[in-house]
């Protein structure tokens, strides 16, 4: 770290009684802008900056149960002298960049039926220069039991995960960065993993069918713009451990 640089944080957590938790956090980083972001030269870009130090304000608290399994996090951001690449993926400085996150988390059991939820919103000011998906979701559906007098142990599910539509940045090869971008608006898709794991004494086994969804979606589609989703695969894995006697 550079000359009064300096990075704080501090965490308060509370039992309400035996079911429910409270934890509050929250930091204060001040931190001077990478070399990157302040100097570079090479044959395709070059800049000279003096940026300001930037510091980052958090504070938050989180909900939770242990019993019932189950979390709620909420986030206010705040960061001032943001330093961001541009739609030239040349870097700039802004005073302040405001954002506040909510996560979800759960987990529902029921039998042999697992059910595994997060949920994540995220919502930036009136500035345009951080881009973020609004939603963010993951839903993990599964069943596992023991098969044949207990001598195999099979979990067979599905992963569905989603990111809403926004203008994600893209990816600069040359001075290895993402920057803004307008052109493009990635996300808005879901994908699909379906997915048996197997155990047999020492042998573990999995079989994974990924993005199943990409059969009824028509065209391309992009997580970051220029890096399109991977297509429809297949992975096998086997792992077995071998005991000296």
């Amino acid at each position: 770290r550079e000359k009064n640089d300096y990075s704080a944080d501090g965490r308060l957590g509370y039992n309400l009684n035996k079911i429910i938790a409270v934890d509050v956090h929250g930091s204060d980083d001040l931190v001077k802008p990478s070399l990157l972001e302040n100097e570079y030269i090479s044959n395709n870009f070059t800049w000279q900056n003096d940026f300001l130090k930037k510091q980052i304000k958090k504070a938050g608290a989180t909900l939770s149960s242990v019993k019932y399994k189950f979390s709620v996090t909420a986030d206010y951001n705040l960061l001032n002298n943001f330093v961001y690449f541009d739609t030239s993926a040349m870097p700039a400085q802004i005073d302040q960049q405001k954002f506040i996150s909510l996560k979800l988390s759960d987990m529902i059991k029921w039998r042999h039926w697992s059910l595994v939820t997060k949920v994540a919103y995220q919502k930036t000011d009136g500035n345009d220069v951080l881009r973020l998906p609004e939603w963010q979701t993951y839903n993990s559906l599964y069943y596992e039991n023991y098969f044949f007098k207990s001598a195999l142990f099979a979990q067979i599910g599905a992963d569905v995960r989603y990111v809403s539509g926004y203008f994600g940045d893209a990816y600069m090869p040359a001075t290895r960065i993402f920057y803004l971008q307008d052109t493009l608006k990635v996300g808005n898709y879901k994908t699909v993993d379906v997915f048996i794991n197997m155990r047999i004494k020492a042998a573990r086994i999995f079989l994974k069918f990924e993005n199943v969804a990409s059969f009824l979606n028509n065209g391309v589609k992009y997580y970051v713009p220029g890096y399109p989703i991977a297509p429809f695969a297949v992975r096998f894995g086997i792992s077995m451990r071998f005991f000296d006697i």
